[in-house]
């Protein structure tokens, strides 16, 4: 008698066993399918069975196959909702994915083994193609030098003339008090280039403009010579 109940017990759990390997599901999706190059997108594979997680084991790491795409980041989780034959369980892996080139980026399908528990029936799963659309790179800024070469010379012999000539107006300054009088050509071009520098903030085309005016009122005030 309890030996016909033990194989009674036994087709009961094999029963159990191969309706879980029927109601495994698997989904996919990707939260951008269209990305600029500079971007990524997170490929999402999702299982999901009815019965605890011991239920199946996924002892094989996955192969996922990308073009033009590679993998920069990867995570896979496992959890589980409600209990005993209403108990859900999801388990899923994210890939996040970056452009390696622009056009037609595409997913291959990726195979999934299994082992269904508790008698480690093999088994297996297979996602579907994917493809996203990836944009062309953004062009790269052009960084040329604008500046002529008289006015290179002109900055070389301001700067090497001011430095000296403001390190000895600073010095007199310091020791002793003087009365206000007109700042020399030299030192109207140090405080306006001060000005210059906080006024561009980085703005390559607004110092050069700047720069320019500057050094033409030095040229005129100092030289009188007109660089224009």
């Amino acid at each position: 008698m309890i030996y016909k109940q033990l194989l009674i017990n036994l087709a009961f759990i094999l029963l159990l066993s191969s309706v879980q390997a029927d109601n495994i599901s698997i989904s996919q999706s990707v939260d951008k399918p269209s990305i600029p190059f500079e971007d990524s997108t997170i490929f999402t594979i999702t299982l999901q069975w009815d019965g605890p997680q011991w239920g199946y084991l996924f002892n094989k790491p996955l192969e996922p196959q990308f073009e033009h795409l590679k993998v920069k980041g990867f995570a896979s989780s496992i959890k589980s909702i409600g209990s005993g034959t209403d108990e859900v369980t999801t388990k899923t892996y994210k890939y996040t994915l970056i452009p390696t080139a622009p056009g037609t980026a595409r997913i291959e399908p990726i195979s999934i083994s299994y082992l269904s528990m508790p008698d480690s029936t093999a088994g297996e799963l297979v996602t579907e193609a994917m493809t996203i659309h990836v944009a062309e790179p953004l062009p790269k800024e052009e960084r040329t030098s604008s500046f002529p070469t008289w006015l290179i010379l002109i900055i070389a012999v301001v700067g090497a003339g001011g430095i000296g000539l403001a390190a000895v107006i600073i010095a007199r300054k310091r020791n002793k008090d003087s009365i206000p009088k007109a700042k020399s050509p030299v030192e109207q071009v140090l405080d306006e280039l001060t000005a210059l520098k906080k006024e561009s903030a980085g703005d390559m085309k607004k110092f050069q403009t700047g720069l320019y005016r500057i050094l033409s009122n030095y040229c005129i005030s100092r030289f009188d010579i007109n660089p224009d």
